[in-house]
């Protein structure tokens, strides 16, 4: 019988599944609880600061809790290392609207795009920077374009 086994097995059960696993955070989020989210990608980016997924995912968390300053602070980190990072570029686009400047959150929502051309969320930001920028056929494409690609169902 091999009496090493039980430690090593032991070993294995007290190491993390992944580390620097966004996987936990994602969920924290998508279960409606932003705050642990936050948590959890804080983890993450104390094992590896330069992880842009996290810092997104972080940027989306504190937006979600109305910690705007926050959630700018991580989406600009993100956007340094990936400048195509839809989820950080997403949030730039929201923040944009919050302050009522539609050509920001325009230009980040088509840069969003640029990286992933079918993200509902983006399309329908887009939207409406374009239809508050005054240009309804723009809007109205791209709201055809979320339609096309949700059928109608709302996205987040």
């Amino acid at each position: 019988m091999n009496t090493r086994l039980p430690g090593l097995v032991i070993f294995l059960l007290s190491v993390p599944a992944v580390a620097g696993d966004v996987t936990y955070a994602e969920q924290a989020y998508a279960s409606g609880q932003p705050n642990r989210a936050i948590a959890e990608y804080r983890k993450v980016l104390r094992e590896d600061p330069r992880d842009d997924a996290a810092q997104a995912g972080l940027a989306t968390s504190y937006e979600t809790t109305g910690r705007l300053d926050k959630a700018r602070q991580h989406a600009e980190a993100a956007l340094k290392r990936n400048p195509g990072n839809v989820e950080a570029l997403r949030v730039m686009g929201r923040l944009h609207a919050r302050e009522q400047n539609w050509i920001k959150a325009r230009d980040a929502y088509k840069q969003a795009l640029k990286a992933d051309a079918d993200n509902p969320s983006a399309l329908l930001g887009l939207g409406n920077a374009l239809h508050y920028l005054g240009d309804e056929a723009g809007a109205d494409a791209a709201f055809d374009e979320y339609v096309k690609y949700t059928q109608g169902q709302p996205v987040r």
